[in-house]
């Protein structure tokens, strides 16, 4: 164990929740928010491959020092099948969300890996 001496970077896709049907052919439009601690994130980014290849989205300017910011996209899948959206922060020291985290502090914390929803495409 050790002391938390600064929260890692970190994002939730808020909208829609994991198990979210959508028409092909039609977008899927996801919201969400990210937070560095005391940094602040500079780029977010979504994968709707596994973390094979990554879009960047437009993220908002933080409303103070230590606000989390706001995030958007507008998806288009290439056919129907099951999907999981990932979101992925990257803060201003160039630090990403890891993909998964072998482990973390009991409370779970510094838990900080990429954040997913599982959608189905018909």
């Amino acid at each position: 164990m050790c002391i938390i001496e600064s929260m890692p970077v970190k994002s939730l896709i808020t909208y829609p929740k994991t198990g979210a049907m959508i028409s092909k052919g039609k977008k899927l439009d996801i919201r969400g928010h990210a937070w560095a601690g005391e940094l602040e994130v500079v780029q977010m980014e979504y994968s709707i491959d596994f973390g094979s290849t990554w879009q960047t989205c437009p993220i908002d300017q933080p409303a103070n020092r230590l606000a989390w910011q706001n995030f958007n996209a507008s998806i288009d899948f290439p056919k129907e099948g099951y999907y999981e959206v990932w979101a992925r922060a990257t803060d201003s020291h160039g630090v990403s969300q890891p993909m998964l985290l072998p482990g973390w502090n009991p409370k779970g914390y510094l838990n900080n890996a990429c954040h997913r929803i599982a959608v189905k495409v018909t």
